[in-house]
């Protein structure tokens, strides 16, 4: 390869083509080299796992005239296409809608030229779509977040093909959600049809997958309610990914549906005559790669709604490029506030909780504690947020529960119990209940044939915002927990604890329900310790704030 000396450049895009023989991933890094001072002036790292682009095989040209025929046609890239064993002797076009027509695009020969091409006999094409033209272009585009979120279309009657542009963070762990509001008026999760996008590190793809909205709430599989996918709920999965692209925590999918599925279970029809109000938003996955709640960005009934009329008959690109890779939306796990101090609860024998509903606590609450990615509601225990509760072996605790005791309504509705389960949710798995790694302690009557989670289901208590969200802002549970009011509904279940020498050192107080509303129990069996430390932190405030030892010993000496 030639020893060049490259041009200033300033703004521009340009294309760089690997060495004969070589591919990215032979390389670990690309730099701009002084070899006058052998000095780096700037490189990128190739990551050992990036999503190289997967070619996709179009099909072959078949002969229509003028002997023109290829034998395929394949995809490299968004920008390149190959072109095996070609014999044409006119021009390369491209274009939108069902056929080609006048009014499309050429697309340069192999050098560049505009001209007519010249024939070629069995010989190999690589084409470069020009200017900021890709295989995935759309001919409609409409901003749904300023520089986060844009969408794509073009109706081929009787198919819709979309596509969804979003930053999603720089860990595979976030996804796109876009579809048809469940109002004609305004934004509205409850009743939307949506398609959520992620991309999927295991497999090292992009996935679509169908959703109906029924309820603010995690999927219950069990009641066929909340954020579900349309298989889950008896739909069918209508929508087909076609391409996708994801560097630098930006997503591009392109998906293809039918305008009316025909799945009058999960699918609205899209009506191309009339504009229609859309939802969207971003958010983390949970672990069974489901959306979660959405904490990034989301449609809010209180602003404008965003209307869209898929048949446009003039094509209109309201979006810009999204900027700077930089500014791409963290992980979800990842916060610019600092997390909130853990509570903990050093409990004593015959002490009695009281359980209600709550909020999170947002980027400083519940996932930092816990690592996991919350809904925006979890367990609050004697005006603390999930604390850490730590019993002894022998004594009784009675746990009084105030989380919903409807179960028509799933939203409301968070039977508490204790499992050695970390995610809990055993009412959607109702075989695995009393099976290693997930046996049931308390709250599950387990004596029928059927799972009874009504010990832990009482009257409906939440703790709501009075006004706006202040976690973010708020110092401690403590201070944010004065920003909330307890809303009271119905009667309270009861029921009481005893663990025992086969109870776990660890085991945690969950949802039946759902997933991760609660946290975690440590059971002990050093009763003399924990009396004597609750003892000293009664008489020595001070001594509250020491780490507990294994020994009193240790702990005397170290008083």
């Amino acid at each position: 390869m030639p020893n060049v000396k490259l041009n200033a450049y300033n703004k521009q895009n340009i294309l760089l083509t690997l060495p004969k023989g070589k591919t990215l991933r032979d390389i670990k890094w690309i730099a701009v080299w002084c070899q006058l001072f052998t000095v780096n002036f700037g490189h990128v790292n190739v990551p050992y796992n990036f999503p190289f682009p997967k070619e996709q095989n179009l099909g072959p040209i078949p002969t229509l005239g003028h002997r023109t025929h290829a034998d395929a046609v394949i995809i490299k890239d968004e920008k390149t296409l190959f072109i095996r064993h070609s014999t044409p002797d006119a021009f390369f076009l491209m274009g939108t809608g069902n056929k080609p027509h006048e009014h499309a695009v050429k697309i340069p020969d192999e050098n560049g030229s505009l001209n007519k091409i010249r024939g070629y006999r069995g010989v190999d094409i690589t084409l470069r779509l020009p200017d900021n033209h890709t295989v995935s272009s759309f001919p409609n585009c409409e901003t749904i977040f300023a520089d986060q979120l844009q969408v794509s279309w073009e109706v081929r009657h009787p198919d819709i093909y979309i596509q969804l542009e979003g930053r999603v963070g720089t860990t595979p762990d976030q996804y796109i959600s876009f579809g048809l509001s469940g109002s004609t008026q305004r934004a509205q999760m409850v009743g939307a049809d949506v398609v959520v996008v992620f991309y999927d590190s295991v497999s090292q793809k992009a996935k679509v997958v169908d959703y109906t909205l029924t309820a603010k709430a995690q999927c219950a599989p069990q009641s066929n309610s909340g954020a579900c996918p349309d298989q889950v709920v008896g739909g069918r999965q209508d929508s087909e990914l076609i391409l996708w692209h994801y560097n630098d925590g930006v997503l591009k999918v392109s998906y293809k549906r039918k305008l009316y599925t025909r799945d009058d279970v999960a699918d609205e029809e899209i009506i191309v005559t009339n504009p229609m109000v859309v939802v969207a938003a971003i958010g983390p996955l949970n672990s069974k790669k489901e959306a979660a709640f959405h904490n990034i960005e989301y449609t809010r009934a209180s602003d404008k709604p965003i209307k869209i009329l898929f048949g446009k008959l003039q094509n209109e690109r309201n979006c810009d490029l999204l900027s700077n890779p930089s500014n791409v939306i963290p992980s979800a796990y990842y916060s610019t506030v600092e997390p909130w101090n853990p509570s903990v609860i050093y409990a004593q024998n015959n002490q009695v909780f009281r359980v209600v509903i709550g909020p999170a606590g947002g980027d400083r609450g519940y996932t930092p504690i816990t690592g996991v990615q919350s809904w925006g509601i979890a367990y609050w225990v004697d005006d603390k947020l999930i604390p850490e509760i730590h019993v002894q072996r022998g004594d009784n605790y009675t746990f009084v529960v105030e989380a919903g005791n409807n179960p028509s309504n799933q939203a409301k509705y968070h039977p508490l119990y204790i499992t050695d389960n970390r995610e809990g949710g055993g009412g959607q798995r109702p075989q695995e209940l009393n099976t290693p790694n997930h046996m049931v302690y308390a709250g599950v009557d387990l004596s029928n044939s059927r799972p009874d989670p009504s010990p832990g289901a009482g009257r409906y208590c939440e703790l709501q915002l009075e006004g706006i969200d202040t976690a973010n802002v708020s110092n401690s549970i403590e201070e944010y927990r004065k920003t909330l009011k307890l809303i009271i509904v119905g009667n309270v279940a009861t029921f009481t604890w005893s663990p025992d020498e086969t109870t776990p050192d660890i085991v945690y107080y969950q949802c039946f329900t759902h997933r991760n509303l609660g946290w975690k129990i440590v059971v002990n069996s050093a009763l003399k310790l924990q009396s004597l430390h609750y003892i000293f932190s009664i008489v020595f405030p001070e001594f509250a704030k020491m780490r507990l030892k294994c020994f009193d010993s240790q702990v005397m000496n170290d008083y």
